[in-house]
């Protein structure tokens, strides 16, 4: 590993604990920078425009919450906790999106076991106004779930004994969109992200699913959700930088490459086009991020 790590002239990483794992591993400890993580840089997830009108109309002045990337062994307690919710506001709405398509079914059931009018995607049902549960079982639609909720819970947080369902998922998809997250203690996977947020007051942590009812009935009343989301667009801002750093690195590797000049364009003026009309060569340019669904 020491010779394959040699052969890069940097390393872009995206939190000291890597740093520090990447030397041991045998990387020349000046070729590294710590920049974060390229996630914190992503533009929000797409969605259809007219869409979402048509959906927020459905849904109307009903108070609506999301279940976002959920392990099986969280969705009977995110149906429990719906089941609470409902106890202090009585037409609130629930949209689960599970990480894996095939635990839709025993979801449903869970959901028809405490609910009256429960509605699935992957069958083409409609949300509507009287849906209680809402089952998003397709892949590609994230970005229209969190502009329709102002509350998120991050799956794959509350895990089971042994540690089944943790880990965590990417907060930044529902925090650019003005969704507040709401996630559980076991997002080890992304602790440097939850640790800035956190401390930034920018999410809402919880130990279990019953605390993730008096969470949710608690931003639904308005009690902190407003400065969630200014603090959370508040670290987004600070961590873009990385961004203009990882491209102004490409960038120096290239011209030393082939003695050229070049300007990389970054911000609201970058596009995939952009990075397309670059020269395709070898640059012996590593940028390291952690690979975590």
């Amino acid at each position: 590993m020491r010779d394959v790590l040699r052969c890069f002239d940097r390393l872009l990483l995206q939190d000291e604990p890597s740093r520090a794992r990447f030397e041991v591993l045998g990387a020349v400890a000046t070729d590294i920078s710590v920049v974060g993580a390229l996630k914190a840089a992503a533009r929000p997830l797409p969605a259809d425009t007219g869409e979402v009108a048509q959906l927020k109309a459905a849904i109307g002045a009903r108070p609506v919450w999301f279940a976002a990337a959920t392990h099986p062994v969280e969705e009977t307690g995110v149906i429990s906790a719906h089941a609470r919710v409902r106890e202090y506001f009585e037409d609130a709405m629930l949209i689960v999106a599970p990480r894996y398509m095939e635990s839709a079914e025993g979801l449903e059931r869970a959901a028809q076991d405490r609910f009256e009018t429960v509605h699935r995607r992957g069958r083409g049902e409609a949300l509507g106004p009287t849906t209680d549960v809402y089952i998003a079982d397709t892949l590609g639609d994230m970005g229209r779930w969190y502009r329709l909720s102002p509350m998120s819970f991050v799956g794959h947080s509350i895990s089971a004994a042994g540690g089944e369902g943790g880990g965590g998922k990417n907060p930044y998809e529902a925090i650019a969109l003005g969704s507040v997250v709401i996630h559980g203690p076991d997002v080890q996977d992304f602790s440097e992200t939850y640790d800035d947020l956190n401390s930034a007051g920018a999410t809402r942590q919880v130990a279990s699913m019953d605390e993730l009812s008096t969470a949710v009935v608690a931003l639904m009343r308005g009690h902190g959700a407003d400065e969630c989301r200014a603090a959370a667009q508040k670290v987004i801002a600070a961590r873009r930088g990385v961004l203009d750093t990882t491209w102004a690195e490409i960038g120096r590797a290239i011209a030393r490459e082939f003695a050229v000049s070049i300007q990389i364009v970054t911000g609201p003026s970058f596009t995939s086009e952009t990075a397309m009309s670059a020269p395709n060569c070898p640059v012996s340019t590593a940028i390291s991020q952690s690979r975590k669904a």
